[in-house]
């Protein structure tokens, strides 16, 4: 029988957006939707499979970089660079989707499962032929009798039991496509803006033509709008799946004195993270604090909240004439936990500097506080500031290879925290036009989990590091910075 690769091993364990135009209320909403032509955005998806070896619904198995192994999982979206939204077959606690290069994604072979699972169930090894055909099922849906048997074996002790360890729900519910879950994305986008008028769409040009620049450049406009509403609904996904529900936080409060960090208080706060469809059809998330609901949109709708992968990160500008704040907000999500960092910076009375006023840290748990016994969190192992060029943003803010940050390393307050956790932000900004950036960094440790056959197993270390990318003084983001990778 062929090798079956193993399954991702189980790793158990926002701010307040304003609704101003300058944060993407619904004055800033009209320009850009009077621009959206629905016949355009029911393209969106089609436009991003141009090129692309692998479409979305796609059953394939992609490296996790938790150990470089090829897992089963399905295409569920597009991100910049040519990387892929891959969902996994079988998650079993961690983040179920994972951003991977086509390089490191080949297609699945359900004959392959299917015979290893024929194989284990005359061997007597009831749970290793449940697990294939489960994911046989889940990735490609009914291949021969892949129904037939997953329905016999359920009934089975032993099958109950192993289900009962991993937490599985039932397969034939988890079923269910890419293709199918993406359906709706363009329909919703189809009732907002106008109708489309044949004077809005440049004519096709006659036999043996060609288009003129400025027909050239509108095209182009038009592909720019497409993927940016793609990755709106991309951001929606990857928010709904990964950083919604009951989060308890423990806050650490510092102020900034001579450019050292002071701390002034610890304190608990629970909050809901919510994403939802507006009267418009339009995706938003909600952060329910203190019964109160805070709002706020994803990019483009607001160009100050960007969500990839595991990481988030939101902001604001607020206060009148010529005293303002501008806060942002980083966080990552590893596991059932979450590290946030919110920086808050103010020019006082006026003028064209702003200070570093105040920095929180939190670390986060799903559905109850986190205590001493989170080593991930709370760990001896003391948090590093480190440096990447690996950027990934909105569609229309280009990639770079250069490094993120252009600061000078003098105007730079960090703090080294337990937990793996460190922090990293300029002591003074202005609006000099270059790329300036709020940094965490988080270590963490190896653990035990459970791997796909319920057996332990222990999981890498790893380490994550996002970045707030901005230019002078505004909420609007240039590019969220995010790498994840295994400690040298």
């Amino acid at each position: 029988l062929p090798s079956l690769a193993p399954f991702p091993a189980t790793r158990r364990g926002a701010l307040a957006v304003s609704r101003s135009p300058v944060l993407g209320g619904r004055a800033s909403r009209v320009s850009l939707l009077q621009r959206a032509r629905p016949a355009e955005l029911r393209a969106s998806i089609e436009s991003q499979e141009e090129g692309r070896k692998f479409k979305i619904g796609d059953a394939v198995e992609a490296e996790w970089l938790g150990d470089d192994a090829l897992y089963p999982g399905t295409i569920e979206g597009y991100f910049t660079e040519g990387r892929y939204d891959v969902k996994w077959a079988d998650p079993q606690g961690m983040a179920d989707a994972q951003a991977t290069p086509e390089d490191n994604i080949i297609p699945f072979d359900p004959v392959k499962y299917y015979r290893h699972g024929l194989g284990a169930w005359e061997a007597k090894d009831l749970g290793l032929a449940y697990l294939c055909m489960r994911t046989v099922y889940i990735c490609v849906g009914q291949f021969a009798k892949t129904e037939q048997y997953l329905e016999q074996l359920m009934v089975e002790p032993m099958v109950k039991e192993l289900m009962s360890v991993r937490n599985d729900g039932n397969p034939f519910a988890a079923r269910q496509s890419a293709k199918e879950r993406m359906s709706d994305a363009p329909e919703t986008v189809q009732r907002v803006g106008d109708e489309v008028e044949e004077k809005d769409i440049p004519p096709a040009p006659e036999k043996g033509s060609f288009y003129n620049d400025d027909e050239i450049e509108q095209m182009r406009g038009q592909a720019q709008e497409q993927n940016m509403y793609q990755n709106m609904w991309l951001q929606y996904n990857q928010a709904k799946k990964i950083q919604t529900g009951e989060w308890h936080g423990v806050w650490e409060d510092y102020t900034v004195s001579k450019r050292s960090l002071v701390k002034q208080q610890d304190r608990k706060e629970i909050y809901n993270f919510e994403t939802y469809l507006d009267d418009e059809g339009l995706p938003e998330f909600k952060m329910i604090k203190d019964g109160t609901d805070l709002v706020g949109a994803f990019y483009p709708m607001a160009q100050a909240n960007w969500f990839v992968d595991k990481a988030y990160t939101t902001g604001k500008l607020t206060g009148e004439s010529d005293a303002k704040k501008l806060e942002m907000e980083i966080g990552l999500r590893h596991e059932n936990l979450r590290a946030c960092a919110t920086f808050v910076y103010s020019n006082g009375v006026g003028g064209n500097s702003y200070a570093l006023e105040a920095v929180r840290v939190g670390r986060q748990k799903l559905g109850g506080y986190p205590d001493e016994s989170e080593t991930t969190l709370f760990g001896p192992k003391m948090g590093v500031v480190d440096v990447s060029p690996q950027l990934s943003g909105p569609a229309d803010k280009p990639a770079s290879s250069e490094p993120s940050s252009s600061e000078d390393e003098k105007n730079l307050v960090t703090l080294c925290m337990h937990g793996g956790l460190a922090i990293a932000a300029p002591a003074l900004i202005d609006t000099t036009k270059i790329n300036r950036e709020v940094t965490m960094c988080w270590s963490t440790p190896s653990t035990e989990g459970v791997a796909w056959d319920g057996k332990d197993r222990i999981i890498p270390a790893l380490h994550y590091r996002a970045s707030r990318v901005f230019k002078g003084v505004t909420d609007d983001i240039q590019m969220l910075s995010i790498v994840e990778s295994s400690p040298q």
